[in-house]
């Protein structure tokens, strides 16, 4: 083998530079070099590749001047390999020369200037310059911190003031309103007393009915707004007792069935569990409750049904059972609505087809009630339902049996 490469470079004017080589030994160097070569010129084309698809990157004199190295490294390699059959000492002599220099210069333009600002006498004052602006904008910073906080605190005791004036105002106006109210709802009834002896158009009853009807209505927007101001500010005192609850509820919702009817309603009562004696806050329960069913009478779909669910989880991880109810009626609420149906004075007008109105209170106060007795109450659409789900934590007496 040893000798057909010798007389076939030979034939073709070429020289093997050791006799002594191996063919493989020959065709590893070739190979490597070739390898190398091929590797360095591509480093270029990755660079500019980089730059070009890096637009925030500054074009730098460094870039071009690497690239000039490595394509340096890569010929002289490639000449190690054609220097395996025809040498050219002379050639790859200046090519190393030249790669050195340019290796030389991109080191030097690379590491000479940070060098000599570090030896420079204006050094010093470059460092203590940047090292003062950087305690100066760090001392900026902290003043805004401060002056955001101060005016956090600000607009945070602003704000507590605010709502200590408008539950003294509520209480006030409330006490105030109530007085004359009462007394003008006792002067109606006297009127229709008077006037039941005389004879009175069908128009004029009309007109006392619906000044009863406002004055009642006036009376109970004060007494909303009395309680709600009692439930915030935590002054409501809860009496619990102990209550038999299916007889309860049968009773409470019996005394309902006339503003259903009116309302087009069919109003039921579901108990889907046997229940024990409860120590239970029954006024906040009766009003959460009462609440609810009234309010799907004013917006449910007319003719139809309010389902009252009642049920006891005595199985709960909690010391305490919950008491579960669900209040549900025909209809649908707008998503986006749902969010701010507890919110106090808000109605949504899409809700109440009817035009019943409303003070805008009884949902607000339904969950502050719920708060209250540290229960949850939630709301949902369910196939043309409107749900509302009620979760309290009540004390079961187990009887012994």
């Amino acid at each position: 083998m040893s000798n057909w490469l010798h007389e076939g470079f030979s034939g073709l004017g070429w020289a093997l530079p050791r006799q002594d080589w191996e063919p493989g030994l020959i065709w590893l160097h070739a190979a490597a070099g070739s390898l190398l070569s091929l590797a360095y010129f591509s480093l270029p084309l990755l660079l500019f590749r980089v730059v070009r698809q890096g637009r925030h990157l500054p074009w730098q004199r460094i870039f071009p001047l690497f690239s000039l190295f490595t394509v340096c490294s890569g010929l002289t390699h490639l000449m190690q390999v054609w220097a395996l059959w025809h040498p050219a000492d002379w050639v790859s002599g200046w090519l190393n020369l030249i790669t050195a220099l340019v290796l030389i210069y991109t080191i030097a333009t690379l590491l000479l200037p940070p060098a000599l600002n570090l030896f420079s006498p204006l050094a010093p004052t470059h460092f203590n310059t940047v090292l003062l602006r950087q305690m100066q904008n760090q001392e900026e910073l902290e003043r805004q911190i401060l002056y955001l906080n101060e005016r956090l605190r600000k607009q945070v005791d602003e704000l507590e003031r605010l709502n200590i004036l408008k539950d003294d105002f509520l209480s006030t106006i409330s006490h105030e309103l109530r007085t004359p109210l009462t007394n003008i709802l006792l002067s109606i009834d006297l009127l229709q007393l008077s006037l039941s002896q005389l004879p009175i158009s069908e128009k004029q009853q009309q007109y006392l009915r619906l000044l009863r009807q406002e004055c009642q209505r006036e009376i109970k927007l004060v007494e909303d707004l009395l309680m709600l101001q009692e439930l915030s500010a935590n002054f409501y005192s809860k009496d619990l007792e102990e209550v038999n609850l299916s007889e309860y509820l049968i009773t409470w919702v019996q005394a309902l069935q006339e503003e259903a009817i009116a309302a087009q309603q069919e109003l039921s009562l579901e108990i889907l569990t046997p229940f024990v004696p409860l120590q239970l806050e029954a006024k906040g329960f009766e009003r959460i409750l009462r609440e609810l069913i009234l309010n799907a009478c004013k917006h449910g779909e007319r003719p139809g049904q309010i389902q009252v669910q009642v049920s006891l989880d005595t199985h709960s991880t909690s010391l305490n059972s919950l008491l579960v109810f669900h209040v549900r009626n025909k209809g649908s609420i707008p998503p986006a609505e749902l969010p701010r149906l507890f919110d106090s004075f808000y109605r949504v007008t899409q809700a109440d087809p009817w035009k019943r109105g409303g003070t805008g209170l009884g949902l607000a106060l339904v969950k502050k009630w719920v708060e209250s007795m540290q229960g949850q109450i939630t709301v949902e659409n369910e196939e043309g339902w409107v749900s509302f789900v009620v979760t309290l934590p009540v004390v079961a007496n187990v009887i012994a049996g």
